[in-house]
Parts: structure tokens; C-alpha cells; sequence
């Protein structure tokens, strides 16, 4: 059905029979498919690779931003200071809501599997700082901890979301993972938001 109506990668089938390796930001990537021909757009000639590079990742911004409804005068939490989480941050200063980030300190991956840890693009401290610098009023820093990970999914949105931060409506990705094991996914959030009191959005992907 999302195929038919301009939301390939939103379609499971489409992310069943194609495949993209290893996406992001790499400089280069191998599709397949219905990837090729449905999946991919020429940059015009104004556009440069940097910029056209942020065209997925804004999009899926965007398209949460729509989802959650946000209005000026609301105050929203962004889980997360990596790229997404600062696209988020500087959409919302653009439109005028105020801003309180979640980060865990130090990176789950450096806890979980060091010897994969990328280098850190920048320490603790100047990640405060051009938080700052972008408007972001709140920062919520959780230590991250072997126990920590030990975390189940039911917990972790009691004790941190419920309890700790009082959310009234998250919005989390298609693959959004959390709690031990990464048994946590958009649908338990659902399921738990309908037991504790707080809206859940799950954004597909662009």
C-alpha cells in the first residue's frame, strides 16, 4: 500500500527485498533493487554532496516534527545529541519551542563493545557547550553504566521517562531500540504509554 502512494521506504515489502549497505553518511553505498529506481534522487546542480547528504536525516526530522504536532510555546525533550537530535534542536529554536536534551554520558557503545567505539568528535564538556550555543534551555545527563544497561525496557520508561522526566508524548523512529537486550521498540512504547498516560508517535522511515 505505502509503495503505491510515494512511501517506499516506508513499505515493508520495499525493506524486504532491498538493500542498502552501510548507508548514512557513508561516502559510498551499494543499492539494490527498487532502491535504484525508487529509492534515489539526482542532486540538482545547485546542491552540493554536503548538503544533499542531510536530506534523509532532515526529512525524518520533519516528518516527527509533523507527527507530534508541536506548537510555538511548547517544550520538547530530544533523546539523544547526535545528528538527528541536533537537527531537531535547531528546528525547534527556528520555531520557537523550548528545548531540553536527554544524553547518556559515556556513549552506550563505549560501555557495550569498546573495542568498536568510534573516536569521540568532541568531550563531554564542549558537547555542553554548542548544546548551548543552539538553544537548548535543559540538559538531562544519565550516567551510562554496565548496570544501567541492565535496565528492562518496562523500567526504563518508568523510572526515566514516567517518573523522572513526566513525559506527556514521545516520538521515537521506526527502529528505535532501548532497555536490555534492545527489547524495547516503538510498540511496547505504545503499549506502555496506554498504561502510564503519555501519547506515543512512530515515525517510518523516509
Amino acid at each position: 500500500h505505502l509503495c503505491f502512494y510515494g512511501h517506499q521506504t516506508a513499505c515493508e515489502s520495499f525493506q524486504n527485498e532491498n538493500y542498502f549497505d552501510p548507508g548514512g553518511f557513508s561516502e559510498y553505498l551499494r543499492i539494490t533493487g527498487r532502491g535504484v529506481t525508487d529509492g534515489t534522487l539526482k542532486l540538482p546542480e545547485d546542491i552540493s554532496y554536503e548538503q544533499g547528504a542531510f536530506i534523509e536525516p532532515l526529512g525524518t526530522v520533519v516528518r516527527g516534527w509533523r507527527a507530534a504536532d508541536v506548537q510555538p510555546g511548547d517544550s520538547i525533550l530530544i533523546l539523544g545529541g547526535g545528528l538527528v537530535g541536533l537537527l531537531y534542536v535547531k528546528l525547534a529554536r527556528a520555531k520557537g519551542v523550548s528545548l531540553a536534551v536527554l544524553t547518556f554520558e559515556p556513549h552506550p557503545i563505549m560501555v557495550l563493545r569498546p573495542e568498536t567505539s568510534p573516536r569521540r568528535l568532541s568531550p563531554f564538556r564542549v558537547k555542553v557547550r554548542r548544546l548551548r550555543e543552539c538553544g537548548v534551555e535543559i540538559l538531562y545527563m544519565l550516567p551510562f553504566s554496565t548496570d544501567f544497561s541492565k535496565k528492562t525496557p518496562e523500567n526504563f520508561v518508568r523510572e526515566v521517562l514516567v517518573d523522572g522526566l513526566g513525559v506527556h508524548h514521545v516520538v521515537v523512529g521506526h527502529d528505535y531500540r532501548f532497555g536490555k537486550d534492545r527489547a524495547g521498540d516503538a510498540e511496547f512504547l505504545v503499549h506502555a504509554g496506554e498504561a502510564m498516560g503519555f501519547g506515543v508517535t512512530e515515525v517510518s522511515p523516509i
